[in-house]
């Protein structure tokens, strides 16, 4: 599964999140997204997932995108805990 096969209505409501957050997460908001991402993966929501990657992508945090694709939660967590 691919950003290609995301509804737009999706995308466009992580878009708007984005926007409304001034394109920016808080250290906190990073650590929700990502036991979120590790919850959804365990249900196998893969659409889920990919959601959460996308916002991340879309607001430039392709590190911590890439971390949540390969399942490297504790990673992510502890660096959001450091922001």
């Amino acid at each position: 599964m691919t950003y290609e096969d995301l509804k737009e209505k999706d995308k466009d409501r992580m878009r708007n999140l984005n926007r409304k957050n001034h394109y920016g997460l808080s250290g906190k908001e990073l650590e929700s997204l990502a036991k979120k991402h590790q919850k959804h993966r365990k249900m196998g929501d893969e659409y889920a997932c990919l959601l959460i990657e996308y916002r991340l992508d879309d607001i430039n945090f392709h590190s911590e995108a890439s971390l949540l694709h390969s399942g490297e939660y504790e990673k992510i967590i502890e660096m959001a805990k450091s922001w």
